[in-house]
């Protein structure tokens, strides 16, 4: 539940999340966010 509230999140501020699966040593969870210049 928890991804499911963070990847609404991101993709409302037009951003990205995806994981990466790593047998043995778990997973690497990336968020990617655009940057707007200040106004």
């Amino acid at each position: 539940m928890g991804l499911a509230i963070c990847r609404k999140i991101v993709e409302h501020h037009k951003g990205a999340i995806y994981a990466e699966g790593h047998p043995g040593s778990g997973a690497v969870f990336h968020i990617l966010l655009p940057q707007f210049p200040a106004s």
